[in-house]
C-alpha cells in the first residue's frame, strides 16, 4: 500500500484553503480548516512531520479518507495523487500539458 506524502498532503490542504498553524509538540502539523467548512467538533488535520513510525502508513491513510470523504472525491484516485511527490506531479503536468499541445496541433490540421 503506498502512503500519502506529507509535503503533497499539505499542499493539497492549502489550496483548498486550509490554513498551517504552529504546533507546540513539534511533531504534527496542524491544519485548520477555512471558514466556509463547519463541523459541530473541531476539524483539525495533524500531519506528521516525519514519515518515521511503524503506523504512518495506515495513520495516513485515515487523513486522506477523510480528506476524499470531506470533498467528496473518490479516496483511491486521491490515494493516488497524494501518495506522489510535488515533483512527479509537476512532472506528470508538464508530460499532459505537452501532450495536450501535439493533439491540439493534430486537431487544427485535420479539417
Amino acid at each position: 500500500m503506498k502512503a500519502a506524502k506529507i509535503d503533497t498532503t499539505i499542499a493539497f490542504l492549502k489550496s483548498h484553503g486550509w490554513s498551517l498553524k504552529k504546533n507546540k509538540n513539534g511533531r504534527f502539523f496542524l491544519l485548520h480548516p477555512p471558514k466556509e467548512i463547519q463541523s459541530e467538533e473541531p476539524l483539525i488535520y495533524r500531519i506528521p512531520k516525519t514519515e518515521v513510525g511503524k503506523d504512518f502508513k495506515e495513520y495516513m491513510l485515515h487523513v486522506v479518507f477523510s480528506i476524499a470523504d470531506l470533498y467528496e472525491v473518490n479516496k483511491w484516485e486521491l490515494l493516488d495523487l497524494l501518495s506522489k511527490s510535488l515533483l512527479q506531479i509537476q512532472q506528470d503536468l508538464e508530460a499532459q500539458l505537452k501532450e495536450i499541445e501535439i493533439k491540439q496541433r493534430l486537431l487544427a490540421f485535420a479539417s
